[in-house]
């Protein structure tokens, strides 16, 4: 008798679906909680093009499920066994349902991680906002750097405490006639920006601002403004 050969199981098709389901907003968490933690990390370059796969891999995974989950409704509702289709259709209708409860939930953990972050970093900015206005008081302008006010206002620059973007950016309404870090045509005439560049993901260029007048409009570099406490947070 001839023997038979058993096939090896295959792998179905909506096992790929849900892990891309779950994995996708995690990776996204994941990516956030690691940008905002608490330290820093010494190699910056690796540690940006860390975040952008993880961010890529997100990306793509919650992208598959989006897509993935109508092509394979169809499919089973197209299969000629109503019984399996059925079956396969009720399994992927549960992914995308999975995945849009984890999307949402992600995104919203994001954010309030995110903020709360951000909160701290603005209060470790508030050394130099009066630092920077001790400056003003006794001089009668604003420091063309922020090492100008070490030693004389502080012992050393504040860290923002976020590992991915440890240092405060410093930028001026126009250039003046010393050495400025940069300038911002955006920031108001004759005042300064305290700035954090702290990007979401790899094409989003969110901001932390602080302005000595603390108005901030409601859109301002390219982004719609929320207000945090004396500082403001640009979502572009």
């Amino acid at each position: 008798m001839a023997k038979t050969v058993r096939k090896p199981p295959r792998c179905p098709l909506w096992v790929p679906l849900w892990l891309a389901a779950v994995l996708g907003p995690c990776l996204l968490l994941v990516l956030e909680m690691a940008q905002v933690r608490e330290g820093s990390y010494p190699i910056g370059v690796a540690a940006f093009m860390l975040f952008s796969a993880v961010a890529l891999a997100g990306t793509a995974l919650s992208c598959l499920a989006i897509v993935g989950v109508p092509l394979l409704v169809w499919a089973a509702v197209a299969r000629r066994r109503r019984a399996s289709g059925n079956t396969l259709a009720l399994q992927t209708a549960g992914a995308w349902a999975l995945f849009a409860v984890l999307f949402v939930l992600s995104v919203k953990l994001c954010w309030r991680v995110r903020l709360d972050a951000l909160a701290d970093t603005a209060e470790r900015g508030d050394a130099a906002v009066t630092a920077l206005e001790g400056y003003r008081e006794d001089h009668g302008h604003y420091p063309d750097r922020l090492a100008n006010l070490v030693p004389g206002y502080l012992d050393r620059l504040p860290s923002t405490g976020l590992a991915a973007f440890p240092d405060f950016a410093y930028l001026r309404s126009t250039p003046s006639g010393g050495d400025t870090e940069g300038y911002d045509p955006e920031v108001p005439e004759g005042s300064y920006e305290l700035r954090v560049q702290c990007d979401s993901c790899i094409d989003d260029f969110d901001r932390l601002i602080y302005w000595p007048s603390e108005r901030y409009p409601p859109y301002v570099h390219d982004g719609y403004v929320t207000p945090l406490g004396r500082w403001a947070y640009v979502d572009e």
